[in-house]
């Protein structure tokens, strides 16, 4: 009688597709929220199962074999099948629930969005959103996330794309800075000035780092990846940044700087084509677009 640890499971194919995305055992149990080490024995007892080796083992992390490669594949399409079952036999009049992943960039993450996330949650005590705002680029294709709010269409993968607005950057200082300075009226005066921006050669696409969009020579004072960083900094009266016109929308405390400079961007809300009818995801995606369709005159400020 064969016994159930000597035979197959589904569920082992969520630990080897979890591997596979992170190239590690850490990095899979950090992701299914299990120790390290039944990470590595459910991916052994497979192997052993199976009679193959799925992943080559080295010193820079986990890939698979030829073997691995195709039992991931069949993994990931047994994983949409679930979650296109869940999304297909959910009612969609339930009180929503479940956690909803969403990455964006910081300062529209940190400042537009969280206030007003938080707020849904509160509106509906069994939703949990979790809110990834940084730079850093998160798969949709691998389930990092559930929703990425990027800054420019996607040209592949099996996605959903929505844009959800243009907004505009110019250059800003504080009313502290102008009690201490005048403002510079051309570019050749700003070349003077303290500067606050990105960090150069972070690799985002399309850049932030806007230095090189300016004529002449213009170097940062103060330079970071985080643009809550850069606000802080212009706050006190540093110098003058790089702000979108929804970071300043109604605070006086910002003054334009009278210099003929604006980058205009836009921003798009991505799903993964199998979560197109998960509720959860659903509503957190159209609430945004909703949110962002009400607040439409604060991404571009008089």
């Amino acid at each position: 009688m064969q016994h159930a640890q000597d035979r197959f499971q589904w569920d082992d194919l969520r630990y080897v597709l979890a591997v596979a995305r992170a190239r590690s055992v850490s990095g899979a149990a950090q992701q299914l929220r299990v120790d390290h080490t039944t990470v590595s024995r459910r991916v052994s007892r497979l192997e052993q199962l199976l009679n193959t080796a799925l992943f080559n083992r080295t010193r820079s992390g986990y890939s698979t074999t030829a073997a691995g490669a195709r039992v991931v594949e069949l993994a990931q399409q047994m994983e949409s099948a679930l979650i296109r079952c869940e999304g297909e036999i959910t009612n969609r009049n339930d009180e929503l629930r479940g956690t909803v992943r969403v990455a964006a960039p910081d300062g529209f993450g940190s400042i537009f969005l969280a206030p007003r996330l938080a707020q849904l949650c509160t509106d509906h005590p069994e939703l949990r959103v979790q809110l990834y705002p940084s730079q850093t680029r998160y798969s949709l294709a691998d389930r990092e996330v559930d929703i990425v709010i990027g800054l420019q269409k996607p040209a592949t993968g099996r996605l959903t794309a929505r844009k959800l607005t243009e907004y505009r950057i110019r250059l800003y200082a504080s009313r502290s800075y102008c009690d201490l300075h005048e403002l510079p009226r051309s570019f050749e005066a700003l070349q003077a000035a303290p500067i606050i921006g990105y960090v150069e050669n972070l690799g985002t696409e399309p850049p932030v780092d806007f230095l090189p969009l300016l004529p002449g020579k213009v170097r940062a004072r103060f330079a970071s990846s985080n643009l809550l960083a850069q606000i802080n900094a212009v706050l006190a009266g540093q110098g003058i940044g790089f702000l979108p016109d929804f970071v300043v929308d109604g605070r006086p405390e910002f003054v334009p700087v009278p210099v003929e400079f604006q980058i205009d961007r836009e921003l798009w809300l991505m799903i993964h084509e199998d979560n197109r009818n998960l509720a959860r995801v659903q509503a957190v995606a159209e609430f945004i677009q909703s949110e962002v369709r009400k607040s439409r005159s604060t991404f571009f400020a008089d």
